[in-house]
């Protein structure tokens, strides 16, 4: 475990960033994309992890439901009524 470490934030253009200690990068994980959070007064990073891509999966599951059959729509197109028939204009 890394002894918690004090540093300045440090001026990236018109933000603002901090310094990382390589042991504590290895420690945790981070690598180069992570996920910040800003929650009870304090900013969180995190590692990105690979369950929390969004729709991943998606295609294998698809191709399951349609070998499957469970593809299809569960509500019924409602019929034409007469005024679909006779006002209704395209």
């Amino acid at each position: 475990m890394v002894a918690p470490t004090r540093t300045r934030l440090v001026k990236i253009g018109k933000s603002k960033g901090v310094r990382i200690p390589q042991k504590m990068l290895d420690q945790v994980g981070l690598r180069s994309e992570v996920e910040l959070a800003a929650t009870y007064g304090r900013i969180v990073i995190q590692p990105v992890l690979r369950s929390r891509r969004p729709r991943q999966g998606w295609g294998k599951s698809f191709k399951k439901m349609a070998f499957l059959g469970d593809d299809r729509l569960l509500d019924t197109l409602p019929s034409s009524t007469q005024w679909d028939i006779t006002e209704w204009q395209w």
